[in-house]
């Protein structure tokens, strides 16, 4: 397993009334790729993905921002899976989620879609759980809600899998800073 980078993945999937949480599909994987030396995003993305049994309904779009007709313009799941291993050598890092709402889509619908070839690697993490833990709070945030205890502000959209991912990786990467120079004053006593 590498260590150099960090996938921060966030998904968003058909929802809302008529479908069920079992019948969801993925429509956006969103990326954000963090250099694990230098802390910093180096690169994000998305996938748009169209969905082969579900359809994106009003609710869905008032939460995405995503229509049917973005949608139609999107790839198969099983191509997404491909390009996330090739391009983001996915299977190869750790990655993160917040929460374990990601992890478990991605897997029961490759698992629904006969997808053998799952795109990540066995090394996941529930960011949501870490943050709280390490910051010894008592309940564990959304991610926006997130994003504000730490005197941060929201940057993009919130439900879009790109700028959810982008601010995964500011939280992670605020963690790591916040760990590091702790660990560096240790090591100065």
């Amino acid at each position: 397993m590498k260590l150099n980078k960090l996938l921060c993945i966030d998904l968003e999937a058909t929802c809302g009334p008529g479908i069920a949480k079992d019948e969801s599909e993925i429509i956006e994987i969103g990326i954000a790729v963090v250099d694990n030396y230098k802390l910093v995003v180096e690169n994000s993305a998305f996938i748009l993905v169209k969905p082969e049994f579900t359809r994106v309904n009003n609710f869905c779009t008032r939460l995405t921002t995503w229509k049917q007709s973005d949608v139609e313009l999107g790839i198969s799941l099983r191509e997404a899976c491909d390009i996330l291993k090739t391009t983001y050598h996915s299977n190869e890092y750790t990655w993160c989620s917040w929460g374990m709402y990601d992890k478990t889509q991605f897997t029961n619908e490759c698992n629904r879609k006969d997808i053998t070839s799952y795109p990540f690697s066995h090394v996941h993490f529930n960011l949501k759980n870490m943050f709280s833990l390490l910051h010894g709070f008592n309940t564990m945030y959304g991610e926006d809600r997130a994003v504000q205890k730490m005197g941060f502000s929201f940057t993009g959209t919130r439900h879009r899998g790109i700028d959810d991912a982008k601010n995964i990786a500011l939280l992670y990467i605020d963690l790591a800073k916040r760990l590091r120079h702790s660990e560096m004053k240790k090591i100065q006593v």
